[in-house]
Order: structure tokens, then C-alpha cells, then sequence
């Protein structure tokens, strides 16, 4: 009889290749998961950086046209300008951030999915050649895609025109 040499995979080898395979894809699927949940984080770190320098440059708008300052408390800022009053005050309860033009109602400032914890400003009164100013902060906080809390603190001096 002719010895006939069959070629092909045993099935120990076969065994062998599906569980490396099985290895492989595993850590695809784990890779592919941590870029996009990291995407979603960073994605929600640029729109929360984002929204902060907005509400921040709004308070130094604000505060460049003002002509009188007046802080009835840690977390309310009324200024007096040539056009009127301008209010920032928190909204209790809910954490946003209001912004009141001659008594309207408030415009809020963060967005929706955003919340303003910590607020406070603080008057520098004139001394020598320094003209009056506030020194004002807040927190902005939000959630990522994947319910991470994150969170960013602003704050800046302005100082009045003479």
C-alpha cells in the first residue's frame, strides 16, 4: 500500500489558532471601547472649557462697562452702567448662572446639561493708584457620556477704568 501524506490542520491546531484569534479580538473590542469612551470624555472636558470661558469673558464684559459695583452677597454681582443695570446671580436650587439686564428676566448662562456649584465674587475696594475692582471665581460641572463627573474652576481680577 502507498503511504498517502494528508496535509491540512489537526485539531489541536485548530484549537490553538481559535483561541489565540479569540485573544486578538478580545483586545481590539477592549481597545476600540476605551477610545470612544474617552473621546466622549474629552469631548465633554472641551465643551465644559468651552462654556467656561464663555460665562467668564460675559463677566468681563460685563465688568469693563461698569461704572459702580455693588456685591449683596458672596454670590451676586450688580453693576451700574451707562445703559443700566446689569445683575449676575445664581439660581438656587438648579445651580445656573443668571444673567439680569435692568431687571428683565435672567438669561442663563451655562448650558443645560452643566450646573454652576460654586460661585463668588469679591470687591477690591480703590487704593493708591489701583482702581476698584472684583475678583470673581465659579465651578462648572457636568457629566461625561459615561456618567464620570467632571469639573473646572475659573476664575480672574478685573479692575474698573478710571
Amino acid at each position: 500500500m502507498k503511504n498517502i501524506k494528508q496535509s491540512g490542520f489537526t485539531l489541536i491546531e485548530t484549537l490553538i489558532y481559535l483561541a489565540l484569534f479569540g485573544m486578538i479580538f478580545s483586545g481590539v473590542i477592549v481597545c476600540v471601547f476605551n477610545i470612544l469612551e474617552s473621546s466622549g470624555r474629552n469631548q465633554a472636558k472641551v465643551m465644559l472649557q468651552e462654556d467656561g470661558n464663555f460665562i467668564a469673558a460675559k463677566i468681563n464684559w460685563a465688568l469693563s462697562q461698569a461704572q459702580n459695583i455693588t456685591i449683596p452677597t458672596a454670590g451676586d454681582l450688580q453693576l451700574a452702567t451707562a445703559s443700566g443695570t446689569l445683575e449676575f446671580k445664581p439660581e438656587v436650587g438648579v445651580q445656573n448662572l443668571l444673567l439680569l439686564r435692568n431687571s428683565n428676566p435672567g438669561l442663563k448662562l451655562n448650558n443645560s446639561n452643566e450646573k454652576v456649584p460654586v460661585l463668588f465674587f469679591v470687591k477690591i475696594e480703590a487704593s493708591g493708584d489701583r482702581p476698584a475692582g472684583v475678583n470673581y471665581g465659579f465651578t462648572l460641572t457636568t457629566l461625561s457620556s459615561n456618567g464620570a463627573l467632571l469639573s473646572d474652576d475659573f476664575s480672574s481680577t478685573v479692575y474698573l477704568r478710571k
